[in-house]
């Protein structure tokens, strides 16, 4: 009985040894101490470009880019916030000014106001901490562009 106890023990040790470790195969090589799949932390700083509003009314909205469009699309609003900031290429600069004016009228049900403001926000990421970053405490905020946008009012 122990040499058949045995035996299987070492054709699953061999076989583990023989199998491409990876996380689509049999549950035991998915466990981090068989599995090539290394977990990454996340960086020591988290940063995001916001939209910042403030209505005629004096209502101040800040709009990140889940608020600007539906969330499949979150990436294009984040490139578009990308070049509102980018001084290098003036014309691309001045287009997607105009198109995220645009996005932050219609998320304001078009409202009317003057400006808007990019600011850069930085979070202090502690990868073991619950939560690993506190959305309401920014460790740094940075004015990246001002803007006003007349045709926004409307």
């Amino acid at each position: 009985m122990l040499r058949r106890t045995q035996l299987v023990l070492l054709l699953v040790v061999i076989a583990l040894a023989l199998v491409r470790r990876g996380e689509h195969y049999w549950p035991i090589v998915t466990w981090p101490v068989y599995s090539l799949h290394k977990t990454r932390f996340p960086p020591p700083t988290e940063a995001l470009l916001e939209a910042r509003v403030t209505t005629r009314s004096g209502e101040r909205h800040v709009l990140r880019s889940a608020d600007l469009v539906e969330w499949s699309r979150n990436r294009i609003a984040d490139l578009l916030l990308d070049g509102a900031v980018d001084d290098r290429r003036p014309d691309r600069t001045a287009t997607d000014r105009a198109h995220l004016a645009r996005l932050v009228a219609l998320a304001l049900g078009h409202e009317a106001f003057d400006a808007i403001e990019i600011w850069r926000v930085e979070w202090q990421v502690d990868a073991l901490g619950r939560p690993p970053l506190l959305r309401a405490k920014p460790s740094a905020e940075t004015r990246r562009a001002h803007f006003v946008t007349p045709w926004g009012a409307r």
